[in-house]
């Protein structure tokens, strides 16, 4: 269990805003302030590990970067002009058209109803399996395999 950012005793499972500032506190400590989410009560958890289905994730697809390139090649326009198009810098123009990596979820929707082009997928199939462990939270040894 966390502990609480007042106090510093565990069980801290109240999230409250204090003084402006979202806290997770305990229970004693979030009289203080705002509670903003009270602890859910505990799911009985069974000793196997469990498969669920989550929504459909939205990735950026692979080749975003030339889609990228192409288009505003087709619109016959500098990276200097694009940029003031899509209102960014062009040194962003620039790292998006060699290296997709630099590509936010965000920029990559702004785009794709700028340059009507397609450059957002949602993935087929995502399975989320968690381990048998009692914690709320993932752990490095939980995993999202994703089918394409």
């Amino acid at each position: 269990m966390p502990s609480c950012d007042m106090c510093g005793k565990d069980n801290a499972s109240f999230r409250a805003l204090i003084e402006g500032v979202e806290l997770t506190v305990c229970e004693r400590c979030s009289k203080f302030g705002k509670v903003l989410a009270a602890p859910k009560p505990q799911e009985r958890r069974h000793s196997f590990s469990s498969a669920t289905k989550a929504e459909p994730m939205e990735l950026v697809v692979d080749d975003a970067a030339t889609r990228i390139k192409n288009k505003r090649e087709q619109l016959k326009l500098t990276q200097q002009e694009f940029a003031k198009l899509i209102n960014e810098k062009t040194s962003v123009v620039q790292h998006l058209e060699h290296d997709a990596h630099h590509l936010s979820l965000d920029l990559a929707k702004r785009l794709e109803r700028i340059l009507h082009i397609q450059l957002v997928e949602k993935a087929k199939e995502v399975v989320v399996q968690k381990s048998s462990q009692k914690t709320e939270a993932f752990t490095l040894g939980d995993f999202i395999r994703i089918k394409k």
